[in-house]
């Protein structure tokens, strides 16, 4: 189904998946960077441990630093704007990328603290 079809039965879907992505974004990585921070960071600096606060004002200060675009992300967004049509499936991976990015390095670095 496209999305435009949804949002003219359903005006409200499109921003109830950006707001669980956004939502889906700050929860994932309000849980993950502490986690990685405890793991990799303390040990080796002996900095003291930060919280979901801190760790959400690292990765706002360091998103603000890095202004380059991801090549593949552009790439999606550009082919989407090109076809001026977007399916149901597609507007969610696209709000939930971050997410699911936040996700996959939690689970590498779990992986890596406990099995290497």
């Amino acid at each position: 189904m496209k999305l435009d079809e949804l949002k003219s039965q359903h005006p409200y879907v499109s921003f109830l998946f950006d707001l669980t992505g956004t939502l889906g974004y700050i929860a994932s990585a309000g849980y993950a960077i502490p986690k990685l921070w405890l793991w990799f960071i303390v040990p080796i600096t002996h900095l003291p441990a930060i919280g979901m606060v801190q760790a959400l004002g690292l990765v706002i200060a360091l998103s603000a630093l890095n202004v380059r675009k991801i090549p593949a992300l552009v790439e999606i967004r550009e082919e989407i704007e090109a076809k001026k049509t977007e399916t149901l499936i597609e507007h969610f991976a696209r709000s939930h990328t971050h997410a699911i990015v936040y996700l996959m390095l939690l689970l590498a670095g779990w992986i890596y603290h406990y099995f290497l």
